[in-house]
């Protein structure tokens, strides 16, 4: 699918709509966004991700989202501010 970036997205997307609340499925779907550069739309699927799934359920989403706006966000507050929950949440366990 890698040389067919247009069908493979639409896969991914009809598969969404099954599989929003899987983990594994909403981290690979980040990676191919993120393998396409499309940084923003992996950032917002990312943040979908962990409030369908729950906060505490999904730290490889965390940690995803961490990279992506430690990598490429324009905003440093939004790096802060996904800290502060990630670290709130983590140590209350």
């Amino acid at each position: 699918m890698n040389h067919q970036p247009e069908s493979a997205l639409s896969v991914f997307r009809a598969g969404l709509t099954h599989f929003a609340k899987d983990q594994g499925y909403v981290l690979s779907f980040a990676e191919f966004l993120l393998g396409l550069n499309d940084f923003e739309n992996a950032r917002i699927l990312l943040e979908n991700g962990i409030q369908m799934i729950g906060e505490e359920e999904c730290p490889a989403l965390w940690e995803k989202l961490l990279f992506v706006e430690s990598q490429y966000s324009v905003s440093s507050s939004s790096l802060g501010d996904i800290i502060k929950v990630w670290n709130c949440w983590r140590f209350q366990g």
